[in-house]
C-alpha cells in the first residue's frame, strides 16, 4: 500500500490489506475517535465511538472508494478531511541503459556508466524510489536506492 497525498493506493493483486483511521481534535470537548463516513453511499461506517476505524480490502478490489472523516461529539461535526481509496495494479516500467544505450549481454571491455529509469501508469501510485542491486539478486526496500547513474568496472 502507498500513500500519496490524500490517495490510498492498494494493489488489488497482493494479499488483502487495510488500514486504520484514527482521529484527534483540541478543544474543551475534544475526542480521540472519528465518524468515517463512505462516500459511495453516505452512510456512517464507523464501527464504534471507542476505537479508531479499521477498513480492509476484498481480493479484485477495484475502487476508487471515497471517504469523509469528521470528528463529533455530542451530535456536532466538524467539516470532513477527505480521502480517497483506489486500486493500482499496474506495475511501473523500469529500464536500464549503458553507456547511454541499451545495454549488451556481454561482458564489457572496460567501465561503463549505468542509468536506470522507471515510469508509472497515469494514475497510478507512482514511485517512491528504484532500489537495486549489483550482483543479479532481486532488489528489495533495503537494497541501495538509486540517486543518479553509477559507474561499473
Amino acid at each position: 500500500d502507498y500513500v500519496s497525498g490524500t490517495t490510498v493506493f492498494i494493489n488489488p493483486n497482493s494479499p488483502p490489506g487495510g488500514f486504520t483511521v484514527s482521529g484527534t481534535s483540541s478543544g474543551a470537548d475534544s475526542i480521540v475517535f472519528p465518524d468515517v463516513f463512505s462516500g459511495s453511499d453516505g452512510g456512517s461506517e464507523a464501527p464504534g465511538v471507542d476505537h479508531p476505524y479499521a477498513w480492509n480490502t476484498d481480493p479484485g478490489f477495484g475502487g476508487p472508494t471515497s471517504f469523509d472523516v469528521k470528528a463529533s461529539s455530542s451530535g456536532v461535526q466538524s467539516d470532513p478531511v477527505s480521502f480517497t481509496v483506489s486500486a493500482d495494479s499496474v506495475a511501473p516500467v523500469s529500464s536500464i541503459t549503458c553507456g547511454g544505450v541499451a545495454c549488451q549481454s556481454s561482458a564489457y571491455a572496460g567501465a561503463v556508466t549505468v542509468a536506470l529509469a522507471a515510469a508509472d501508469d497515469v494514475g497510478g501510485a507512482g514511485l517512491r524510489a528504484i532500489h537495486y542491486t549489483l550482483d543479479g539478486s532481486t532488489p528489495t526496500l533495503s537494497s541501495p536506492v538509486y540517486g543518479g547513474s553509477f559507474v561499473v568496472s
